[in-house]
């Protein structure tokens, strides 16, 4: 069945496709996620991926079509997601708009669980660097650096084994997308939930994260 399901949509690909395509404006993420909390925050962006789920396999036999546009709607979906958490996070603690592109392939290597991403492996890369620069410099550009010395990103792409790590996820999760969209009402079904899974654990690790980088700047 996986076989099947790779053969009718490559996940790692469209995967890094779709990343490729993000192009968010970081500040009026910033600023437009300053009109909620933390908790409605989240919960937009849930609500939008689940229904954007539903509808990519509402019409059986057209979901193959459907998926990769929902694909693409999700990747952007999980980075305004991330990007608004950073913003409230950052914002609460007072430290105004330290937000960087790299925080999102930061936010994923987190949620495919790169060993190098952990926050003791990053502590010692911002460690060896509080010697040269000021605190303030370290905290906007952390994850700068991190993807640097993890090869996580290269120009658009996201390099070393993250994009095939991300592109097997989605495989295992959004698989049943395929096989799933067959069946009326039961594929729309499974579609949403796919989609929700992924934008709450996204949540997740980039709560987590952006509260490190937090940690980070109060050291």
């Amino acid at each position: 069945m996986k076989n099947y399901l790779e053969s009718k949509v490559n996940f790692p690909k469209v995967v890094s496709d779709a990343f490729e395509k993000l192009s968010p404006d970081i500040h009026d993420i910033y600023v437009s996620a300053l009109d909620y909390n933390l908790s409605s925050w989240k919960t937009l962006q849930s609500s939008l991926v689940t229904a954007s789920g539903v509808a990519s396999a509402t019409i059986p036999g057209m979901h193959l079509v459907g998926i990769p546009a929902d694909i693409l709607f999700l990747m952007n979906r999980m980075s305004v997601c991330s990007y608004g958490v950073g913003a409230i996070i950052l914002s609460d603690a007072g430290l105004g708009n330290r937000l960087e592109k790299e925080d999102f392939p930061i936010i994923l290597g987190r949620f495919c669980k790169e060993p190098g991403l952990t926050n003791a492996s990053i502590s010692k890369i911002a460690s060896t660097l509080s010697t040269k620069v000021g605190q303030e410099t370290i905290s906007k550009k952390l994850s700068q650096l991190a993807c640097q010395q993890m090869g996580i990103l290269i120009g658009r792409k996201l390099g070393g084994n993250l994009g095939k790590r991300l592109g097997g996820k989605f495989a295992a999760r959004l698989g049943g997308k395929v096989a799933g969209g067959l069946i009326p009402i039961l594929g729309a079904v499974i579609s949403g939930a796919s989609n929700l899974y992924f934008i709450k654990e996204i949540q997740k690790e980039a709560e987590e994260w952006y509260t490190f980088k937090v940690e980070i700047t109060s050291r």
